[in-house]
């Protein structure tokens, strides 16, 4: 399996260094960037280098900005909520979303995590071969 190029959005803590490398240890085969500037995911997107957008943001005003802005200028790219909010906060709150998972224990949610982010870039390049 190819390189998956991960964008993990949310502010730099030690909860998010966790998650990461929680991430990274279930799936070698994921790369995965961390950042929390709007311009930043932006310009990453639509410069073609993320396979999958993942945002984990507890309380912040610039959630559905991002999620929206990233979905109208890359509409293919999958994005992946990453929270403790209850599903119907989130999934029902923001459009534009592939994804939701709920946040569990370090341990258990590297794994998670890393199986619906393959599964969403698979989905989306199987969809990506079936339209041309």
């Amino acid at each position: 399996m190819a390189q998956i190029q991960v964008l993990y959005v949310a502010p730099d803590s030690k909860t998010t260094e966790q998650a990461v490398s929680a991430l990274e240890t279930a799936a070698p085969e994921l790369s995965v960037s961390r950042t929390d500037v709007v311009s930043e995911v932006l310009g990453l997107l639509e410069a073609g280098s993320v396979d999958c957008l993942v945002v984990d943001w507890l309380a912040s005003s610039e959630r559905p900005q991002i999620v929206e802005a990233a979905h109208s200028r890359t509409p293919t790219v999958p994005i992946v909520w990453f929270t403790t909010e209850p599903a119907d906060r989130v999934v029902d709150s923001f459009d534009g979303h592939t994804e939701y998972v709920y946040k569990q224990t370090p341990a258990e949610q590297g794994e998670l995590l890393a199986h619906r982010i393959r599964s969403v870039v698979t989905c989306e390049a199987d969809s990506a071969i079936n339209d041309t």
